[in-house]
This record gives structure tokens, C-alpha cells and sequence, in this order.
């Protein structure tokens, strides 16, 4: 979705269960139904209306040029957050991936993915990004170091119980890249990167 905070703000918020329960469900007066919607949302925004004047809390500009556009709930379930900074000429014109760069990255994801499978598999999901709070406390043990991070650090950033959840989602996705049998303190750190900063 381009240019995000401009649909109208029923249309976002009506991303909220889809984003969180992976269905659309839609009630009639004859009943309800529920449709499969699991789906990845990437959308673009420019962080604030205004000319390149120097702004570096791009947060709070976002939130005072968008104010009421897009609601706290559809902002809590984004899981990643990437300011893309503007590209030189001179590095658009020699952008060259090699082959290998592209083939090892690719076989980063899919080992990442099988070790994803191999440990959700008696969980009935394959990936983290659909674990539950249950498969959470079941699938990821945490070292006291790392539990203490967390602890500081939803405290100091005021993670809401889906942030926290998700913060943790995305820590276990960077450590199975990582190849890291556990969560690490730097997994965690790199995971509240993307988190957006406010």
C-alpha cells in the first residue's frame, strides 16, 4: 500500500483483524463468515508533508502530520519499521548483486525456515510470525540476561502485550537466521530497531 496514511482511516482499521487473527470475518443479519486472509502488509509512507528541513524525530513528525490518520492498534501491528533514506544517482547506477549474493541469502531463509518448522511442527504452524502467546511460552525459553532486556526494555518503550509478543516473534526470526539455537541479547536489541520509534 503507497502512500499509507492516505486511505481513508476505516479502510486501515479494518486491516486490524486480518493483520492479528489472519481472517476477515463478516456478519449479516443470516450469519457470519469467516475467510482465510493471511497475508504480508508492506506499505510506504513519507514520514511527515514537508520540505527536507532537517527533522530527525521522524516519529513525531509522522504522528503531527498524520495525527488521527492511522490509529495506534494498525501501528502496534506493524512488526518491522525501515526509514529508507534517499539514494545517491551515483549508487543507483552501480547497483550490482552477484549471483552468489542472491543465492546465499536465499538459502539463509529456507534453512531459517526449516529450523522454524522443525521446532512450531507440533504446534500446527510452520512459521514464527504465527505463533501465539501459548506457542510462545512453550516454543521459546529465555536466558535471565535476555529476560531482563526485555523487562527494561518494554518498561522504557511502553510495549503494549502485542508488541511485546511481536518484538519477541521477530527476536526468535533474526536468531534462526543468526543460526542461534537461542534467543541473544543482540537479537533482541536488533529486533527493537524495528520497532517504530516514538
Amino acid at each position: 500500500m503507497d502512500e499509507f496514511p492516505e486511505f481513508d482511516r476505516r479502510s486501515l482499521d479494518a486491516l486490524r483483524q486480518p493483520l492479528e487473527d489472519r481472517i476477515v470475518s463478516i456478519s449479516r443479519i443470516q450469519g457470519t463468515a469467516l475467510f482465510p486472509a493471511d497475508f504480508i502488509l508492506v506499505a510506504a509512507m513519507n514520514p511527515y508533508r514537508g520540505l527536507e528541513d532537517g527533522t530527525t524525530n521522524l516519529a513525531r513528525a509522522m504522528h503531527e502530520t498524520y495525527h488521527g490518520k492511522i490509529s495506534g492498534p494498525i501501528l502496534d501491528r506493524i512488526d518491522l519499521w525501515i526509514e529508507v533514506p534517499h539514494v545517491p544517482y551515483d549508487t543507483l547506477t552501480n547497483l550490482k548483486r552477484t549471483e552468489g549474493e542472491t543465492v546465499a541469502a536465499r538459502t539463509k531463509i529456507i534453512d531459517a525456515r526449516k529450523r522454524q518448522y522443525e521446532r512450531l511442527a507440533k504446534r500446527g504452524v510452520t512459521t514464527n510470525a504465527e505463533m501465539t502467546s501459548r506457542d510462545i511460552d512453550y516454543c521459546i525459553s529465555l536466558s535471565p540476561d535476555v529476560t531482563e532486556l526485555l523487562k527494561l526494555s518494554s518498561a522504557k518503550l511502553n510495549l503494549s502485550p502485542r508488541s511485546y509478543h511481536r518484538v519477541l516473534k521477530v527476536s526468535r526470526t533474526i536468531a534462526d537466521l543468526d543460526e542461534s539455537t537461542n534467543i541473544e541479547a543482540k537479537h533482541v536489541l536488533e529486533a527493537l530497531q524495528y520497532r517504530m520509534q516514538t
